[in-house]
C-alpha cells in the first residue's frame, strides 16, 4: 500500500524555512495526546469539530493549532518564526492521527 507524503513548511526564528516530511499515518509525530478524559471534564458532551461526535469519558484528544488568530502580537511573532500563543481546537486523537486507541 502506498502512503501519501505530507510536507509541512514553517519558519524558524532566524527567518529561515524548515520542512518536515511525514508519511500518511505518521502525522501524530509531535502532537500531544491528552486523556483518558475524566467524567467531570468540561468538554464532555461538546462536539469534535472534525467528526461532529461528542467527547465522552475515556476519550483521548489532541489540540490542532489553527494559527495566531486576530491577535496582532501573535501574528507578528508567527511571521518572524517566534513562539506565539495560538488558537487551537480540541479534536479526538483518532480524528487528528487516524489511529484508534
Amino acid at each position: 500500500m502506498n502512503k501519501t507524503k505530507i510536507v509541512l513548511i514553517g519558519r524558524k526564528e532566524d527567518g529561515n524555512y524548515f520542512i518536515k516530511n511525514y508519511l500518511e499515518g505518521d502525522m501524530n509525530s509531535g502532537l500531544p495526546r491528552y486523556g483518558p478524559k475524566p467524567p467531570n471534564h468540561p468538554s464532555i458532551g461538546e462536539k469534535c469539530p472534525a467528526c461532529q461526535k461528542p467527547f465522552k469519558e475515556g476519550n483521548y484528544t489532541t489540540l490542532v493549532v489553527l494559527g495566531p488568530g486576530d491577535d496582532r502580537e501573535a501574528q507578528e511573532k508567527f511571521k518572524t518564526g517566534r513562539p506565539y500563543n495560538a488558537v487551537a481546537v480540541e479534536v479526538h486523537w483518532a480524528c487528528a492521527t487516524g489511529e484508534s486507541i
